[in-house]
Parts: C-alpha cells; structure tokens; sequence
C-alpha cells in the first residue's frame, strides 16, 4: 500500500506556533449553528489571493487541547486546511457575518448535490464540506480573527468547469448538469455554478438565487442563471439518462453556440456587468456568436410564430374570461409564496415545474438579448421575441405587458427591442395582452387597458365597467407609489433617476407644475446644458436624492443595493393617482345624477390633494376648475 505524502511537508507548518480556536459548523437541514474549541496553526502569509479572498495553509487537530501541551501534539499527521479571509469587507456585514454566510451557501450547495447523487449520475458529486475558525484573541493579537476553512483538496488537478457568468470552462458533462440539475432541483429558486475543483470534489460553488439576494457577492439573480442556460449544451447525454428538464432556448441561441472570452479582472467587475444592466451589453465579458451574421431560418421564424400564437391564445382565454365576471372584478392572484432562504426545503423532485421561475429566467434572457450582451452590434431579436413571449406563456406579467406594447408599436421596455424587421406585430392582439397583464397584476397595464376599454383599440370592446374595475385597481399601487416619491425634490437637486430600467447620475434642471420632472443628465455642463442630455421623467423615477454633486459622485450605482432595480420593465410607467382619479371622473355611468355629481365630486377633490401631495399644482388647479364646474351644473340643474 502506497504511503500518504505529505504535499505540504516542505513548508513545515508543524513549526508555527499552535493557537486556541473555536470552530463554528452550520447544519443547512436543521439551520442551526454549531461550536467547539479547538487548535490551529496557520501561515501569516497568504499563498495565494483571488478576486475575492487570500488564503492560508493551515493544520488542525480534532483533539479537545490540553493546553499545557499543545505545542507538542502530532502535528506533522495533522489534516490540511484551506483558510481563506475576505479582501473587501462588505458594507453592511462585519467580517465574522460574512464568513458564515459564505459557510451557509457552501453547506446548502452541500445538500442540493447530494440530492443530484440521488438521481444516481454516473459520478457522484460532493461539494467538501466547511466551517468557520475563530482564532482567540492571544498575546500577539488581542481581537479573534475570522476565516472560512475547508480541507485541502489533493490527489489531482485543479479545475474550473464553469463560472457564475455562463463561461464553460471544461468539455466534462458531469459538472455542466449538475449545474442545470440544481435549478431544478430547488425547483428554480437556485442553481449552483463556479463548479470547480479535483475531480468530482468540488469547492468554493456560487449560488445564484432568483431574486440575486440570498446567494452573496456571486449571486447574480436571474440574470446568472440565464447566461449558464445560454451556454448549456442540451446535447450533453446526460440530460436523458437523468430525466432532467432541459430549458428551452431559441432555434438561434442553439445554432450560434456562444464560445466565451473572460475578460473581467475582478468580482466588482464581474458585478457591474452581469447584474447592473449596462445599455448595449457589458464591455467585460464578450461572448460572440460563431455565426453573427446567421440569417434567420424556417426553424426560427416557425418558432416565434409557435410562442407568439400560444401566448396570445392564453391572452383571449384571459380576456373572455375576465368580461364573462359579473362585475369584472381582478382574481385573487394567488402569488407562490415559497421561502427562498428555503431553497432546499423542496430538493428531490424534478417533477414540481415552478412556471413563475422559469418565466424570469426566459425574461432575463430576452432582457439579454434586448441589450445585445452577447454581440455589441446585433441584437438577437428572434430571441429576444422568443423568450419574452415563452415568460409571458410561463405566468409572467411584465412580459405580457412588453409584448402587447410590441404589438401596438410602443417602446416596449427592456424584454424586447423597439423596432424590428420581423413581421409578427399585430394590433389586435395588444389588447388581450395587456388584460393578461393586467389579471395578473401589472398595475401599468391596468392603467393602459382601461384606456383601451374606453377607446376602444386594441382589439378591446367599448366597456367603461370594465374599465372602470382596472382603473380602481391601479389606483391602489398608485397611491402606494405616491406614498414612495422622495418629497420635496427642486431645481439643482442631484438624483439617481432610472431610465430604461438603469440608474443614471443626475441634476434636475426644473420641476415643472405638472409634477414632472426636467433632468439633466449632463450636469457636469453649464447649468443651463446641452439640451440633448435634458429628459422629462416623472417623479417616481427618482431613485435617491443626494446632498451635493460630491456625494453623488462618491456613489456607485452599479455597486448600491438601494439602486438596484427590478429585473425588467415593460416600458411604461404607472401615472401618479391623481391622474387615475381624474380618468375615473371622466367615465360616463348609469348612476342616478345626483348619485354621479356626488362620486365625481369625490373624486375630484381627491384628484386635487394627491395633485398637491406630489408637487403638481397645474393639474390641481384644472380638476379645482372642473370641480367648480361640476357644483355650478349641478346647482342650476336643481334649481
């Protein structure tokens, strides 16, 4: 039998002097935390640092110390450790916190492959299991260092398989569906990425979660797990063997297989482009097609006309269904409500299909796409129409919402590109669309049906009932949108304000008495500025308002939690309440007149003070001045 060497006697770490620890251990079924006293030693020096971390060799014994005598103990024998410290501290966690969160995603990472290992692939995957070691404060250092620990992986080449952004790294299948394998696993609420390691042993996984919150700083949401399906090669065998779903791309992804070229330098880096959406694709990270300048075939447009004619048949059934209520009042939307801080409660069972995750992810890829993140120059429309419309058939309403403006030659937002040379717009069939939206509550959509129902356009009936059910309905989130306008904004101001679902650096020039807003996106300029780089927005734009152009400059939107927007926008804003109000004013009813003159009175007045609440005093003064009207036909009517 072959004798164990030591790859680590050269550097003769049984020298170093021992050190009292405490080791903490997380349990990722029970969720607990765990501790035990026990001894170190380990390197002052790094050998070796990444984007994220420096590590450090290091020895522990299992023994319970006898102090006396720690310095004597077998530790030429000792296992080798890994221990890696944290370069960047995160702003809202101090170091011990963000190293067990670390030690959390790596032990979840941990029970999603051992529920892959049940599905019996042809080799069995382990994520090495890891701890964090508090060294005690000591002579030479009186405050406890923190580190995240786990064995040294030997007996074979390091690898990496894949990365948290969709680069394939390996020709080697086993990683590739254990990745895929995980979204379904978790029933699309994670997947496990940066698959890397000895073998099958696998370390230091990312875990992206769907909304990018729960997964740390490589979780890149939706969106990362859009770019590992972009690459995934569903030819690998392995899909069948396993019976593992394999997630639909568009005929042109699948022809135009992406090779991928790393360019980033650092995790910030990697953040910036990924997960903050740049307009026109990230200048880190270039995937190029094998074929850019592929003409579309009959698979591809055969393809777009299939999921075109499904969602607006799914559009219709919503449509008859919603004018066939008495009172077209919305659903109950029964929103899925799972936990994903929860995301190994559901581990085992492939057969659990969650639509409403597998609709973000094809959002995400439209969103892609849309930016033409894989080809500066070209955008994919094929694909992009492709997978909004397969969101919009998976339950997703910002995607609905996207399409209809499509068909009805709106700027559709960021899912999909605003013209196109693809023949399949149809006005017609932005009406159902928008009513799909809307049932599923998209309040913009509400908004824009109502509007359609009172035209009518779009393929909609003249019902001023029906409309009158979707304007109460977006009242409500407008109020809740007015409630969550920055008060008080003025002239010279410095904001962060989105357009086109991005954040950008800002001065407003004028708050105009409508309640809009004149923003200068060039404010480095003159004050009066170059009069391309002004844009009128509304006030919910607004992201933040900051003191001075210092502090906005010192600000990151790209690295700002609070900055981050919702993944995707379907090109249209919700308007403020008052503007609901007024509409709701205008609808004519059956209502006896007296009746009536009293509900627009009400209405009315509750146009002027959420008029005035959000700095709009032109408009309050035009529903004052029909508010006047409106008592003066009553009152000669009575008379």
């Amino acid at each position: 039998r072959a004798v164990y060497q030591n790859p680590w006697a050269e550097f003769h770490l049984e020298k170093l002097p021992a050190k009292l620890a405490k080791r903490h251990r997380y349990d990722a079924l029970t969720k607990k935390w765990s501790d035990d006293i026990t001894i170190v030693k380990i390197e002052d020096r790094p050998f070796a640092r990444g984007g994220l971390r420096e590590c450090f060799r290091m020895k522990k014994l299992s023994q319970q110390p006898n102090r006396p005598h720690i310095h004597c103990l077998g530790w030429k024998n000792a296992n080798n450790y890994v221990a890696k410290r944290s370069l960047y501290s995160s702003q809202n966690l101090n170091e011990e916190s963000e190293i067990k969160a670390q030690v959390e995603i790596q032990q979840k990472c941990a029970i999603i492959a051992q529920a892959f290992d049940a599905l019996k692939p042809p080799k069995s995957v382990t994520i090495v299991d890891c701890f964090m070691i508090q060294i005690l404060p000591h002579a030479l250092s009186p405050k406890s260092e923190y580190f995240f620990c786990e064995r040294f992986l030997d007996g074979g080449a390091f690898e990496k398989h894949n990365s948290n952004e969709g680069s394939v790294e390996t020709q080697r299948l086993t990683p590739q569906i254990f990745s895929a394998a995980s979204f379904w696993l978790t029933r699309g609420h994670a997947m496990v990425t940066d698959v890397q390691g000895v073998n099958d042993l696998y370390t230091d996984p990312c875990l992206h979660t769907l909304s990018g919150r729960y997964g740390g700083a490589g979780d890149l949401g939706a969106r990362g797990m859009a770019l590992f399906f972009e690459s995934c090669d569903t030819q690998n065998p392995l899909f069948d063997y396993l019976k593992i779903p394999k997630f639909q791309l568009a005929p042109s992804q699948i022809c135009t297989r992406r090779r991928t070229v790393r360019h980033a330098t650092s995790s910030a880096d990697l953040w910036k482009s990924v997960n903050k959406r740049r307009p026109g694709g990230s200048s880190l990270f270039k995937k190029t097609r094998e074929a850019s300048n592929r003409q579309l075939t009959h698979d591809d447009l055969d393809a777009i006309e299939t999921v075109l004619d499904t969602a607006d048949t799914i559009a219709k059934k919503a449509l008859d269904s919603f004018l066939q209520v008495e009172d077209y009042s919305l659903p109950h939307l029964a929103e899925e409500k799972e936990e994903e801080k929860d995301i190994i409660a559901n581990v085992n069972d492939l057969r659990k299909i969650n639509a409403p995750a597998v609709a973000k992810v094809h959002a995400a890829l439209a969103e892609l796409e849309t930016e033409a993140f894989f080809d500066h120059n070209k955008i994919d429309t094929a694909a992009a129409i492709f997978h909004c419309a397969k969101a919009a058939i998976k339950g997703s309403e910002i995607a609905a919402h996207s399409l209809a403006r499509w068909h009805a030659d709106l700027s559709p937002g960021a899912l999909l590109p605003r013209f196109s040379d693809l023949k399949y717009a149809y006005p017609n069939k932005a009406g159902p669309l928008l009513v799909l939206a809307a049932i599923r509550g998209d309040a913009a959509a509400q908004f824009a049906a109502a509007e359609a129902f009172l035209i009518p356009r779009w393929g909609l009936p003249y019902n001023k009932t029906a409309a009158k059910s979707l304007l109460l309905s977006a009242l409500q989130n407008a109020k809740a949108q007015d409630a969550q306008l920055i008060p008080n904004l003025q002239a010279g101001d410095f904001v962060l304000a989105s357009v086109d679902g991005l954040p950008h650096k800002a001065m407003i020039q004028r708050v105009l008495d409508d309640g809009q807003l004149e923003i200068n996106f060039d404010y480095t300029a003159q004050f009066d500025g170059d009069k391309n780089s002004l844009s009128l927005l509304p006030r919910s734009r607004v992201l933040k308002k900051f003191n001075s152009e210092q502090e906005l400059e010192y600000v990151s939107p790209e690295v700002d939690d609070t900055c981050i927007l919702p993944p995707g926008n379907a090109g249209a804003d919700l308007p403020p309440a008052h503007i609901i109000l007024a509409k709701l004013a205008e609808i004519p009813l059956d209502e006896h007149r007296d009746d009536l003159t009293k509900y627009k009175q009400h209405l009315l007045e509750q146009a002027v003070e959420a008029a005035l609440s959000i700095q709009a005093p032109a408009c309050a003064n035009i529903y004052s001045d029909q508010l006047a009207k409106l008592l003066a036909s009553s009152s000669s009517s009575s008379s």
